[in-house]
């Protein structure tokens, strides 16, 4: 047997990092585009919400929501229990998280039509290549964030 050159060993290591880095960096680069997806989907569920268009608002909910509720009853759910998110005026994205494949959060400050203003922690899971809203999470906006926010815009 005829011994590796020591060039030739080094070679085939820096390939094989090489080969063991590439799906990190493939994930990395998947992570904007599942944001960015993640984020539409909440954007455009507030949005039908403000339409009034719940049969589209209720189409980006996830199956264990459609399991849980009817149309109707989502309906009455949200308007009862999310209000502001019913209600909307406006929202802004405050941050995504996307490094998991089949599940990530999308944080919005949503700026409700009467005045409310509130954080929603949104829930989102792959349900065969759609983002779907799992659950959300909402509590009022803190002052001082707001007194930021405000503060950013003048």
């Amino acid at each position: 047997m005829i011994p590796a050159a020591p060039l030739g060993r080094g070679l085939v290591a820096v390939w094989l990092l090489l080969l063991a880095a590439a799906p990190a960096a493939a994930q990395a680069t998947d992570v904007e585009p599942r944001a960015a997806a993640m984020q539409k989907v909440v954007l455009e569920q507030l949005a039908a919400f403000r339409r009034g268009d719940w049969a589209t608002a209720y189409g980006f909910a996830s199956e264990s929501i459609r399991a849980q509720f009817s149309p109707e009853a989502f309906r009455r759910m949200v308007t009862r229990g999310y209000a502001a998110i019913a209600g909307s005026a406006s929202a802004t994205v405050l941050r995504t998280e996307a490094g998991d494949p089949q599940q990530g959060y999308v944080e919005v400050r949503v700026y409700g039509q009467t005045g409310e203003t509130i954080d929603a922690l949104y829930e989102l899971v792959d349900e065969q290549g759609a983002w779907k809203v799992n659950g959300v999470i909402a509590k009022p906006a803190e002052k001082r964030d707001l007194v930021q926010a405000v503060g950013a815009r003048a």
